[in-house]
């Protein structure tokens, strides 16, 4: 591939309750020389190779503080790779990071994958301490239903759970899903865990989650993910194009 540029998207969160205020996820693309966006999961595993992962976050993070600051953000959601987890170094610079821009540590929330967190789950159980000292909100994404686990919501006390998208497809038509995505809902709410619905694309889906008591969404049902970024700060470029050549 040729030498592309790294960009950040953000994607809206809206609220099925109530309103949501200005709640956006955050999502690390790619341009290509023709300028077309690269997907993760094209770049993303030759990142993991060169083991940029942890600069990449920090890009993303960073960015995304930028983003908030610009837009008058209420809260963006920022994605941490399992690499993440180890970096025992990372709350105290997003703490720097903040302070640095006067925001306050509320507006932006850390999301770690479910598998990544239940893998390494003392590893996020220390990092997850960090964050909840410095007031930084969690959430665990890509999260499952398929059997009963809120044994990882009780050692990590997430502020939200994000329903893996993946079940979307067949949720308005599966009857046991349903019942799976109402008792993890009851059992969140139990704790205080606000609930977010992932790649939510259709107006039936939208209405089965109301039904279902599922506190936001994100999708291209809201809103198709915007680019909103297209110059981050060079080491960071540096690095991200570089991983597109390898």
């Amino acid at each position: 591939a040729g030498r592309g540029a790294s960009c950040l998207a953000h994607l809206p969160i809206a609220g099925l309750r109530n309103d949501a205020g200005r709640m956006f996820d955050m999502l690390v693309r790619m341009l290509d020389e023709q300028g077309t966006p690269v997907l993760p999961s094209e770049f993303l595993p030759a990142a993991e190779r060169n083991n940029l992962m942890k600069t990449i976050d920090r890009w993303i993070i960073t960015a995304s503080i930028e983003f908030c600051i610009e837009e008058k953000a209420d809260l963006v959601f920022v994605r941490l790779s399992r690499h993440s987890l180890k970096d025992a170094s990372l709350v105290d610079w997003v703490c720097q990071e903040l302070e640095k821009r006067e925001l306050p540590p509320g507006h932006i929330c850390m999301q770690v994958a479910e598998r990544d967190a239940a893998k390494h789950i003392k590893l996020a159980q220390k990092q997850v301490r960090r964050f909840r000292k410095a007031n930084i909100p969690f959430a665990l994404s890509h999260y499952g239903v398929d059997r009963n686990r809120m044994q990882i919501l009780d050692m990590l006390k997430p502020s939200y759970i994000k329903i893996d998208g993946e079940l979307m497809h067949s949720l308005s038509k599966d009857t046991t899903m349903q019942e799976n995505v109402r008792s993890l809902v009851a059992g969140a709410e139990q704790r205080g865990i606000l609930t977010i619905a992932e790649r939510v694309e259709d107006a039936n889906a939208m209405a089965v989650l109301f039904q279902l008591g599922i506190s936001y969404m994100q999708g291209h049902y809201v809103h198709e993910p915007e680019v909103v970024l297209a110059e981050p700060p060079s080491v960071a470029t540096t690095s991200l194009e570089a991983i597109v050549n390898s």
